[in-house]
């Protein structure tokens, strides 16, 4: 069974929908070291869109990917494009 090491993200979701872009994560990463974790953070910083973007990686389940796109980063020129990794690992213990 795969599990998730750690996932980076870069320049995703502008919750201030401001006229200039202004990402809330411009350069995470988020290390679980392949445990249960809980993601911690104040209401509205967007824990949701970042839950719904991962499994929208692991799923590819089209909805998803479709509403995840709305929060990346716009098709500008000076804009670096969003970015979202994921590192799985192998868990080659038997139980």
């Amino acid at each position: 069974m795969a599990l998730i090491n750690r996932f980076e993200v870069v320049n995703f979701l502008d919750s201030s929908r401001a006229e200039e872009w202004n990402p809330n994560f411009r350069y995470n990463i988020f290390n679980l070291y392949c445990r249960s974790a809980a993601i911690i953070m104040t209401n509205g910083t967007g824990k949701t869109r970042l839950v719904n973007a991962l499994l929208a990686i692991l799923s590819r389940k089209k909805t998803l990917i479709s509403r995840t796109k709305t929060f990346m980063s716009p098709a500008r020129a000076h804009i670096p494009p969003t970015h979202i990794r994921v590192e799985l690992i192998l868990n080659k213990t038997t139980t």
